[in-house]
Parts: structure tokens; sequence; C-alpha cells
């Protein structure tokens, strides 16, 4: 290849084209041929190498991004359970203790209202000796609702507490 730019630069472009179609140029140009194309599949066998190694990653990635969306949203769904039981509690021993201040209030007779207040005190105390609850909610509309389970079983006046 040298030699044929050399003929070439001197201005020998007979001698440059001889040299060319020559065996020796022929030979060398197949070999150049064979490692370049060897050349290309090595690079192309690269890229796909390369193409399944990324379409396993984001496999990965998106069963690693599906598993932590479903853990979030279940740790999400706990901690909304729990604040939301923790805000009955509070509501429900807000509610008690008002119904023990107006009931002792009342019975001290410092307090003015249109009864004692017994009687949702009073509800209370029953429910829980029959192994009940009883839970309160406030609306947005100052509307309260209040809420009382018993469990199902003996209920006969012989299993009531004395």
């Amino acid at each position: 290849l040298g030699q044929t730019i050399d003929l070439r630069r001197a201005g020998k472009l007979e001698s440059a084209n001889a040299r060319v179609r020559s065996d020796s140029s022929k030979a060398a140009s197949d070999t150049l041929r064979v490692l370049v194309s060897q050349a290309v599949r090595e690079v192309r066998a690269e890229a796909v190498s390369r193409q399944k190694l990324v379409a396993d990653v984001a496999a990965g990635s998106y069963l690693a991004l599906g598993f932590g969306s479903s853990v979030l949203l279940v740790f999400l769904f706990a901690v909304g359970t729990m604040a939301a039981r923790a805000h009955r509690a509070r509501q429900t021993q807000q509610w008690l203790r008002k119904g023990q201040m107006a009931l002792s209030g009342g019975v001290k007779g410092t307090t003015r209202s249109q009864g004692l207040g017994l009687g949702l005190y009073i509800v209370q105390h029953i429910v829980h000796a029959h192994h009940g609850t009883v839970d309160v909610q406030s609306g947005v509309d100052n509307s309260t609702v209040f809420r009382v389970q018993l469990p199902r079983g003996n209920a006969t006046p012989s299993a009531w507490p004395r």
C-alpha cells in the first residue's frame, strides 16, 4: 500500500495501477477484507450481548419497582389503619373524659345541664362489662355517631356481671 501511494505521488500512475493489480496487493486486500469482516462480526456480537444485558437490567428494575411499590402501598395502608385506630381511641377517650367531668360536675352541682350526663357513661361500663366496644365518630356537620359492638355468645342474665 505504501509503495502504491509513493508511485502515485511520483506521477507513475501505470506502475501504481500495476502494483494494485499484482498478486501481492490482491493478497493484502483479501487479508484486509477478512480482518475487517471479522472485526464487524465481533462488534455486532458485542452489541447483541450489550442489548441483552440492558434488557435484563430493565426487567430487573421493573421487578424491583413493582415489588417496592407493593411494599410501599402495604406500608401506607398499615399506617393509615393504625392512625385511624389511634384517632378513634383519642375520640373515645375525649368523650369519656367529658362524660366523667359532666358526671362529677352534675354530682357536685357545679354543672348546669338538662340531665346528669350519666347515660353514655353507664352505656360504656355496661358494654365493657360484656367485652364489647363503644366507638364515637364526630362528623364535619357537628353530628356524632356512637357505635356499640357486643360479641355474640352466651347473653343470658345469669352470665351478666353483678
